[in-house]
């Protein structure tokens, strides 16, 4: 009877060793990365999405080791890695001469076995500012990790002016600058020039509007004040020509003088419509006519 209960009690040990084996999976099923953005290590700051990894935007169309966060998964022989990004890019390799990765490059996802060896590499890139992700999988479990880019330098650029402003006063203006796919850009060096007043204020980045602001001062005597504002940017080959410099006019004029003609213009064409409709009411019956301004 003993050796019967040891029997027993024996076959239920093996069946609770494998029935927690089973529920806590196979020993190889985490997935194991070494995630970094150039040779900083991020596998654990970039798994919170609110701090993700910062690689910088392909801003010259080359996807580099800096443009990239690199994803060393290491795993069992022969296990598939999976991966798949949602608005980011993904790619098993970097520009080199020869063997070109453009910024139009990479898939939303990617499948690598590792065959005879231990570990799957891929990069994964953005010409985005705003959040992306990337999730990978293996051996039965997956992790998310987060990226955002980095805003390349200024390279298209436009700005804002009113087209009248009265004689000697001060005219605000604006303008942005965007990187090569549009990133909104923080640091841009703007230079206007005035044919005919002064820039009383550099156009400078406003962090509460999200935008470069200046002010303009017109001069004394009515005219036009014509404007340019450029910036200093390199066209990238393969990408649309950078927008340096745009132009703009403003009419500065005696605007009480500008009202009073318009007052003036204003009541002649009052009276004009009078004179009209007086006789339009002669001709038509009552039910018909017109009031008077």
């Amino acid at each position: 009877m003993n050796s019967f209960k040891k029997v027993s009690l024996a076959a239920i040990s093996a069946f609770a060793l494998v029935a927690s084996a089973i529920i806590a999976g196979p020993a190889n099923a985490s997935v194991v990365a070494a995630v970094t953005v150039g040779s900083t290590d991020v596998a654990t700051t970039s798994k919170v999405s609110t701090t993700p990894a910062t690689p910088t935007v392909p801003s010259d169309n080359k996807v580099d080791l800096a443009d990239t966060v690199k994803f060393v998964v290491t795993v069992p022989t022969g296990t598939t890695v999976r991966a798949t990004a949602a608005d980011a890019k993904l790619v098993t390799a970097l520009d080199a001469v020869g063997a070109e990765v453009s910024a139009s490059a990479g898939t939303a996802s990617v499948e690598i076995n590792t065959g005879s060896g231990t570990t799957a590499t891929f990069y994964a890139f953005t010409t985005k500012t705003t959040a992306g992700s990337v999730v990978v999988t293996a051996g039965g479990s997956s992790s998310t990790y987060y990226l955002k880019g980095l805003a390349g330098p200024a390279y298209n650029l436009s700005a804002s002016v009113p087209t009248v402003a009265g004689l000697g006063s001060d005219v605000d203006f604006t303008a942005t600058a965007t990187d090569v796919f549009g990133n909104a850009v923080e640091n841009a060096s703007i230079t206007t020039t005035l044919l005919r007043g002064t820039v009383k204020t550099a156009l400078t980045w406003n962090s509460t509007d999200k935008l470069y602001k200046g002010v303009i001062t017109t001069p004394a005597t009515a005219g036009t004040v014509a404007g340019l504002a450029n910036i200093s940017a390199t066209d990238v080959t393969g990408l649309p020509k950078a927008v340096k410099e745009v132009s703009f006019s403003i009419a500065a004029a005696d605007l009480a003088a500008q009202v009073a003609i318009l007052n003036a213009n204003n009541a002649a064409l009052k009276a004009d419509y009078n004179k009209l409709a007086k006789k339009y009411n002669k001709l038509v019956k009552k039910s018909k006519r017109v009031a008077l301004k």
